[in-house]
């Protein structure tokens, strides 16, 4: 009697924890830790690392998308770009320099140099960006997905030097 008891009791909470199990549609970018390219200047550019954090207060979301060339080299190329919009969208849209919903900031550190949208002179600026997917995540354990476009043209961090981005494409992970 007491070794059914045990089997039933250890059958039991074994299909009680399987139905608290449950399968969650896939929303990771097969590449876990994202990945983006462009054409700097007319060259080819990738990069292996793509992630994106979201905060906000009142009724604004305040999105940071962060690409690294290589994520592993605290020197590495890298991107930066804000963008704002209501609580009540998804921010999918086209954020561009010249419109209602501007590209709030714009940073490249390219070739150990820094060009930027922002603290400028602002002629001869231009920012594009095309949010095409943008799921939130569900927990720190279940991140969303963040997809997209970009170009822009910046000026270096003393206003010397002129860098375009052109074709540029961001798949990356979306914490937060």
């Amino acid at each position: 009697m007491k070794t059914l008891t045990k089997t039933l009791l250890a059958t039991t909470i074994f299909i009680f924890s399987l139905s608290g199990c449950k399968k969650t549609a896939e929303v990771i970018p097969d590449d876990t830790d994202g990945n983006a390219s462009a054409t700097i200047n007319g060259t080819s550019w990738s990069a292996s690392y793509c992630g994106s954090l979201t905060g906000g207060s009142g009724t604004q979301v305040s999105q940071t998308i962060i690409i690294e060339k290589d994520p592993k080299d605290k020197n590495t190329d890298r991107i930066s770009i804000g963008i704002t919009y209501p609580k009540a969208e998804t921010g999918i849209k086209t954020y561009a320099s010249g419109t209602s919903t501007p590209v709030t900031l714009l940073n490249i550190s390219y070739q150990g140099k820094l060009y930027s949208t922002s603290g400028l002179n602002l002629t001869g600026i231009s920012t594009n960006v095309k949010i095409t997917e943008n799921v939130a995540s569900k927990s720190l354990l279940e991140p969303g997905k963040i997809v997209g476009e970009f170009s822009a043209t910046l000026k270096s961090s003393d206003n010397k030097e002129t860098i375009t981005i052109t074709n540029g494409k961001f798949t990356g992970v979306r914490v937060l």
